[in-house]
């Protein structure tokens, strides 16, 4: 399941949010800032039977994640009140993070603008370090293109541990 990824050559800075998660809990990127790594993944849709599966993928890592220092998040097109319920029926161990307008999506540039028919938003994982420095970005274009545990931990091991 290989996803168009970019190894970053040169560091790129992430675009900072601040959303409302499945709890009803604000989490913002400044939150880590300057102590935890963090590994973003967003969603097509809270709905994709395989975007699920890949949340349970990332859950099942998370301690290894926080070995890295590491938080996973997920962002979805999708409202509070349909993530708390995907994040309950899935068993998440990690939040859902709600941008229903798709606007950290667009600042991500991760929204494809169609003529007709809805915004679409792309499935993608961005691994970024403590200091939202991106060092990983996976974009896919199909559902079931995911980067693997495998290739995540391989770039969290590039941050220092300090």
């Amino acid at each position: 399941m290989r996803a168009e990824t970019k190894t970053l050559r040169y560091l790129k800075k992430t675009p900072s949010y601040k959303l409302t998660g499945h709890d009803g809990s604000i989490v913002a990127q400044h939150h880590y800032t300057g102590h935890t790594h963090a590994v973003v993944y967003f969603l097509e849709s809270v709905g994709n039977p395989r975007c699920r599966a890949y949340c349970q993928e990332l859950g099942q890592h998370l301690s290894a994640a926080k070995a890295f220092k590491t938080v996973i998040l997920g962002i979805a097109p999708e409202p509070v009140e349909a993530l708390a319920q995907a994040h309950r029926e899935l068993g998440l161990s990690f939040p859902l993070l709600s941008d229903a307008q798709s606007e950290v999506a667009g600042r991500y540039g991760l929204v494809e603008k169609r003529w007709f028919g809805p915004l679409r938003q792309r499935p993608a994982l961005v691994v970024h370090d403590k200091y939202g420095i991106a060092y990983y970005i996976a974009v896919s274009e199909k559902a079931d293109e995911r980067p693997s545990w495998e290739e995540i931990e391989a770039t969290l091991r590039r941050f220092p541990r300090g």
